[in-house]
């Protein structure tokens, strides 16, 4: 997670497995935040992200 200024103060990243499991986060684990509003963006492919290293290293 990061802090942001402007129309966003919040940004995380969530690799999920399919739609279902991002339902499942969105109503399940963000509603009861009482987070209002959110952006999705989906991503086909991550060449690179936090936390993972890639094959062989």
């Amino acid at each position: 997670m990061i802090a942001l200024t402007g129309p966003a103060n919040l940004s995380a990243a969530v690799w999920l497995r399919d739609l279902e499991d991002l339902h499942t986060f969105i109503t399940w684990d963000l509603a009861p935040l009482s987070i209002t509003s959110i952006d999705t963006v989906l991503v086909g492919r991550a060449v690179k992200r936090p936390g993972h290293a890639p094959a062989g290293q």
